[in-house]
Protein backbone atom coordinates (compact mmCIF):
# COMPACT_ATOMS: atom_id res chain seq x y z
CA UNK A 1 0.00 0.00 0.00
CA UNK A 2 1.74 3.40 -1.05
CA UNK A 3 1.45 6.50 0.30
CA UNK A 4 -1.53 8.77 -0.09
CA UNK A 5 0.11 11.38 -3.03
CA UNK A 6 -2.16 14.18 -1.48
CA UNK A 7 -0.11 14.22 1.80
CA UNK A 8 3.57 13.14 0.37
CA UNK A 9 5.10 16.12 -0.79
CA UNK A 10 8.45 16.34 -2.80
CA UNK A 11 10.81 19.41 -2.34
CA UNK A 12 9.17 21.43 -4.72
CA UNK A 13 6.18 20.92 -3.86
CA UNK A 14 7.09 21.62 0.04
CA UNK A 15 8.68 25.04 -0.97
CA UNK A 16 5.93 26.52 -2.82
CA UNK A 17 3.66 25.73 -0.10
CA UNK A 18 1.69 28.97 1.74
CA UNK A 19 3.19 26.75 4.86
CA UNK A 20 7.41 27.88 4.44
CA UNK A 21 9.15 24.35 5.56
CA UNK A 22 11.85 25.00 7.77
CA UNK A 23 14.56 22.56 7.52
CA UNK A 24 14.58 22.77 11.69
CA UNK A 25 11.05 21.34 11.68
CA UNK A 26 11.97 18.07 9.95
CA UNK A 27 12.70 14.45 11.32
CA UNK A 28 15.23 12.49 8.46
CA UNK A 29 14.58 9.02 7.56
CA UNK A 30 17.80 7.63 5.47
CA UNK A 31 17.82 5.08 3.02
CA UNK A 32 19.92 2.09 1.54
CA UNK A 33 23.76 2.97 2.31
CA UNK A 34 25.36 4.64 0.15
CA UNK A 35 28.01 6.91 -0.52
CA UNK A 36 25.12 9.98 -1.61
CA UNK A 37 23.18 8.44 2.45
CA UNK A 38 26.54 9.31 3.68
CA UNK A 39 26.72 12.33 2.17
CA UNK A 40 23.64 13.39 2.96
CA UNK A 41 23.68 12.36 6.52
CA UNK A 42 27.13 14.71 7.16
CA UNK A 43 25.09 17.85 5.76
CA UNK A 44 22.48 17.19 8.15
CA UNK A 45 24.86 17.02 11.12
CA UNK A 46 27.14 19.50 10.08
CA UNK A 47 23.45 21.87 9.45
CA UNK A 48 22.62 21.35 13.45
CA UNK A 49 20.25 19.17 12.47
CA UNK A 50 19.93 17.39 16.00
CA UNK A 51 21.19 13.69 16.54
CA UNK A 52 17.63 12.58 17.24
CA UNK A 53 16.26 14.26 14.50
CA UNK A 54 18.65 12.16 12.01
CA UNK A 55 17.08 8.42 12.30
CA UNK A 56 19.16 5.76 10.60
CA UNK A 57 19.31 2.00 10.58
CA UNK A 58 21.93 1.37 8.21
CA UNK A 59 19.78 0.05 5.88
CA UNK A 60 20.73 -2.03 2.41
CA UNK A 61 19.45 -1.19 -0.77
CA UNK A 62 15.87 -1.87 -1.48
CA UNK A 63 15.03 -0.05 2.66
CA UNK A 64 11.70 0.74 2.69
CA UNK A 65 9.34 3.69 4.88
CA UNK A 66 8.14 0.68 6.82
CA UNK A 67 11.50 0.01 8.05
CA UNK A 68 10.90 3.07 9.92
CA UNK A 69 6.72 2.97 10.51
CA UNK A 70 7.16 3.46 13.95
CA UNK A 71 9.80 6.09 13.73
CA UNK A 72 8.16 8.19 11.77
CA UNK A 73 4.76 7.70 13.72
CA UNK A 74 6.54 9.11 16.55
CA UNK A 75 7.79 12.06 14.37
CA UNK A 76 4.50 13.39 13.51
CA UNK A 77 2.85 12.65 16.74
CA UNK A 78 5.16 15.57 17.83
CA UNK A 79 4.16 17.33 14.87
CA UNK A 80 7.46 17.17 12.90
CA UNK A 81 7.87 16.48 9.40
CA UNK A 82 9.11 13.20 8.03
CA UNK A 83 11.41 13.70 4.98
CA UNK A 84 12.00 10.26 3.65
CA UNK A 85 14.81 9.54 1.70
CA UNK A 86 15.13 7.24 -0.90
CA UNK A 87 12.59 5.13 0.96
CA UNK A 88 9.85 3.07 -1.00
CA UNK A 89 6.73 4.12 -0.32
CA UNK A 90 5.16 1.04 1.12
CA UNK A 91 2.75 2.95 4.00
CA UNK A 92 0.21 5.17 4.50
CA UNK A 93 0.28 8.39 6.37
CA UNK A 94 -2.39 10.15 8.39
CA UNK A 95 -4.58 12.29 6.17
CA UNK A 96 -4.15 15.09 8.03
CA UNK A 97 -0.38 15.30 8.36
CA UNK A 98 2.52 15.86 5.74
CA UNK A 99 6.05 14.69 4.85
CA UNK A 100 8.23 15.50 2.17
CA UNK A 101 9.72 12.67 0.19
CA UNK A 102 12.89 12.41 -1.36
CA UNK A 103 14.01 10.58 -4.26
CA UNK A 104 15.56 10.01 -7.95
CA UNK A 105 14.70 6.77 -9.20
CA UNK A 106 11.71 5.26 -11.01
CA UNK A 107 9.19 7.73 -12.14
CA UNK A 108 11.16 10.09 -10.46
CA UNK A 109 14.88 9.92 -12.72
CA UNK A 110 14.48 13.09 -13.79
CA UNK A 111 14.87 14.75 -10.72
CA UNK A 112 17.66 16.16 -9.11
CA UNK A 113 19.89 13.52 -7.01
CA UNK A 114 18.26 13.15 -3.53
CA UNK A 115 21.57 15.28 -2.07
CA UNK A 116 21.00 17.92 -4.62
CA UNK A 117 17.12 18.10 -3.27
CA UNK A 118 18.18 18.13 0.21
CA UNK A 119 20.91 20.89 -0.41
CA UNK A 120 17.66 22.87 -1.72
CA UNK A 121 15.63 22.12 1.46
CA UNK A 122 18.70 23.13 3.68
CA UNK A 123 19.20 26.26 1.58
CA UNK A 124 22.96 25.01 1.18
CA UNK A 125 24.96 25.95 -2.09
CA UNK A 126 26.88 22.07 -3.08
CA UNK A 127 30.57 22.49 -3.11
CA UNK A 128 32.70 20.48 -5.86
CA UNK A 129 32.42 17.03 -3.55
CA UNK A 130 28.42 16.97 -3.42
CA UNK A 131 28.47 17.75 -7.30
CA UNK A 132 31.00 14.66 -7.95
CA UNK A 133 28.16 13.00 -5.81
CA UNK A 134 25.46 13.85 -7.25
CA UNK A 135 26.66 13.14 -10.70
CA UNK A 136 27.82 9.68 -9.65
CA UNK A 137 24.90 8.87 -8.33
CA UNK A 138 22.73 9.89 -10.67
CA UNK A 139 24.77 9.64 -13.78
CA UNK A 140 27.72 6.84 -13.12
CA UNK A 141 30.87 7.29 -14.79
CA UNK A 142 29.64 8.91 -18.04
CA UNK A 143 28.05 11.34 -15.38
CA UNK A 144 31.31 12.27 -13.75
CA UNK A 145 32.69 12.52 -17.16
CA UNK A 146 29.78 15.14 -18.04
CA UNK A 147 31.03 17.64 -15.10
CA UNK A 148 34.30 17.13 -16.53
CA UNK A 149 36.04 15.31 -13.75
CA UNK A 150 39.36 14.09 -13.88
CA UNK A 151 40.32 10.78 -13.74
CA UNK A 152 41.65 11.11 -10.32
CA UNK A 153 38.45 12.45 -9.06
CA UNK A 154 36.58 9.62 -10.78
CA UNK A 155 38.79 6.52 -9.26
CA UNK A 156 38.28 8.70 -5.62
CA UNK A 157 34.14 9.24 -6.00
CA UNK A 158 33.65 5.34 -7.14
CA UNK A 159 36.41 3.43 -4.61
CA UNK A 160 34.77 5.68 -1.80
CA UNK A 161 31.47 4.59 -2.89
CA UNK A 162 32.52 1.02 -3.44
CA UNK A 163 33.75 0.87 0.18
CA UNK A 164 30.07 2.41 1.00
CA UNK A 165 28.52 -0.71 -0.35
CA UNK A 166 31.03 -3.37 1.29
CA UNK A 167 33.72 -3.60 -0.83
CA UNK A 168 36.94 -4.88 0.70
CA UNK A 169 40.39 -5.68 -0.57
CA UNK A 170 38.95 -9.16 -1.59
CA UNK A 171 35.49 -7.99 -3.33
CA UNK A 172 37.69 -6.12 -4.92
CA UNK A 173 40.80 -8.44 -6.58
CA UNK A 174 37.98 -10.47 -7.50
CA UNK A 175 35.56 -7.99 -9.40
CA UNK A 176 38.99 -7.29 -11.28
CA UNK A 177 39.02 -10.84 -12.11
CA UNK A 178 35.22 -11.29 -13.29
CA UNK A 179 35.69 -7.66 -15.70
CA UNK A 180 38.73 -9.54 -17.43
CA UNK A 181 36.70 -12.14 -17.82
CA UNK A 182 33.96 -10.62 -19.25
CA UNK A 183 32.82 -10.88 -23.01
CA UNK A 184 32.76 -7.75 -24.86
CA UNK A 185 31.12 -6.93 -28.59
CA UNK A 186 32.90 -4.13 -29.75
CA UNK A 187 30.59 -3.62 -32.54
CA UNK A 188 27.81 -2.82 -29.92
CA UNK A 189 29.89 -1.76 -27.15
CA UNK A 190 28.59 -4.47 -25.05
CA UNK A 191 30.27 -6.17 -22.06
CA UNK A 192 28.44 -9.43 -20.88
CA UNK A 193 29.70 -10.44 -17.49
CA UNK A 194 27.44 -13.85 -16.60
CA UNK A 195 27.51 -16.91 -14.02
CA UNK A 196 28.61 -14.35 -11.50
CA UNK A 197 29.71 -15.85 -8.07
CA UNK A 198 28.71 -12.49 -6.39
CA UNK A 199 25.84 -10.32 -6.75
CA UNK A 200 27.80 -6.86 -5.76
CA UNK A 201 28.46 -5.56 -9.64
CA UNK A 202 29.85 -2.39 -8.85
CA UNK A 203 33.34 -3.44 -8.89
CA UNK A 204 32.73 -5.06 -12.25
CA UNK A 205 31.00 -2.31 -14.01
CA UNK A 206 33.32 0.25 -13.16
CA UNK A 207 36.34 -1.55 -14.47
CA UNK A 208 34.88 -2.17 -17.74
CA UNK A 209 33.64 1.30 -18.06
CA UNK A 210 37.43 2.00 -17.47
CA UNK A 211 37.80 0.93 -21.05
CA UNK A 212 35.27 2.78 -22.52
CA UNK A 213 32.09 0.29 -22.49
CA UNK A 214 29.35 2.18 -20.82
CA UNK A 215 26.76 -0.80 -21.81
CA UNK A 216 27.11 -3.65 -19.40
CA UNK A 217 25.51 -6.60 -18.62
CA UNK A 218 25.81 -8.41 -15.01
CA UNK A 219 24.05 -12.06 -13.96
CA UNK A 220 25.19 -13.52 -11.20
CA UNK A 221 24.32 -17.36 -11.10
CA UNK A 222 21.65 -18.08 -8.25
CA UNK A 223 22.06 -17.31 -4.88
CA UNK A 224 20.48 -17.60 -1.27
CA UNK A 225 17.01 -18.10 -1.38
CA UNK A 226 16.38 -17.10 -4.93
CA UNK A 227 15.92 -19.32 -8.09
CA UNK A 228 17.13 -16.74 -10.37
CA UNK A 229 20.48 -14.51 -10.44
CA UNK A 230 20.26 -11.04 -10.23
CA UNK A 231 21.05 -9.50 -12.97
CA UNK A 232 21.44 -5.53 -14.34
CA UNK A 233 22.36 -3.64 -17.20
CA UNK A 234 23.77 -0.01 -17.04
CA UNK A 235 23.70 1.30 -20.26
CA UNK A 236 21.25 3.04 -22.34
CA UNK A 237 18.48 4.70 -20.98
CA UNK A 238 15.63 4.34 -23.39
CA UNK A 239 16.90 0.57 -23.60
CA UNK A 240 16.98 0.56 -19.69
CA UNK A 241 13.12 1.78 -19.67
CA UNK A 242 12.01 -0.72 -22.17
CA UNK A 243 13.48 -3.23 -19.76
CA UNK A 244 11.56 -2.09 -16.62
CA UNK A 245 8.36 -2.01 -18.46
CA UNK A 246 8.52 -5.26 -19.56
CA UNK A 247 10.24 -7.53 -17.33
CA UNK A 248 9.42 -4.89 -13.74
CA UNK A 249 12.13 -4.96 -11.40
CA UNK A 250 14.06 -1.45 -10.48
CA UNK A 251 15.83 1.18 -12.57
CA UNK A 252 17.45 4.88 -11.74
CA UNK A 253 19.46 7.14 -13.51
CA UNK A 254 19.04 10.46 -14.96
CA UNK A 255 19.13 9.01 -18.46
CA UNK A 256 16.10 6.86 -17.77
CA UNK A 257 13.92 6.61 -20.86
CA UNK A 258 16.56 9.09 -23.01
CA UNK A 259 18.19 8.62 -26.20
CA UNK A 260 21.53 8.88 -25.26
CA UNK A 261 20.96 8.74 -21.44
CA UNK A 262 22.97 6.00 -19.15
CA UNK A 263 20.83 4.61 -16.68
CA UNK A 264 20.61 1.28 -15.16
CA UNK A 265 17.83 -1.57 -14.49
CA UNK A 266 18.10 -4.57 -12.46
CA UNK A 267 15.83 -7.29 -11.27
CA UNK A 268 15.65 -11.75 -11.47
CA UNK A 269 13.92 -12.83 -14.78
CA UNK A 270 13.40 -16.16 -15.19
CA UNK A 271 14.51 -16.01 -18.50
CA UNK A 272 17.94 -14.14 -18.37
CA UNK A 273 18.98 -14.98 -22.13
CA UNK A 274 15.68 -13.26 -23.40
CA UNK A 275 16.74 -10.43 -21.49
CA UNK A 276 20.02 -10.23 -23.35
CA UNK A 277 18.57 -11.43 -26.76
CA UNK A 278 16.72 -7.95 -26.05
CA UNK A 279 19.53 -5.79 -25.32
CA UNK A 280 21.93 -6.67 -28.09
CA UNK A 281 18.69 -6.54 -30.59
CA UNK A 282 18.19 -2.83 -29.53
CA UNK A 283 21.72 -1.76 -29.60
CA UNK A 284 21.81 -3.17 -33.11
CA UNK A 285 19.16 -1.15 -33.89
Amino acid sequence: MGYNKRVVKNINEAQRSEETTDYKDCTFFIGGNDLEMRAIKELLEQSGIEAENIVDSNLGWGAKASDYESQIGKALSQGRIPVIIELNEDIELPQDKTCISVDHHGERSGEPSSILQVCKLLGIEPDRRIELIAANDTGWIPGLRATEASDEEIRNIREEDRRMQGFDAELESISEKLANEAEIDEERGLAIAKDLPISKFAGIKDRIAERGIYNVICLASPQGDSQQGEMEFQGDGVICQELNEKYSGWSGGEGLGKPGGIAFWGGYPENPEQVIEDIETALTE
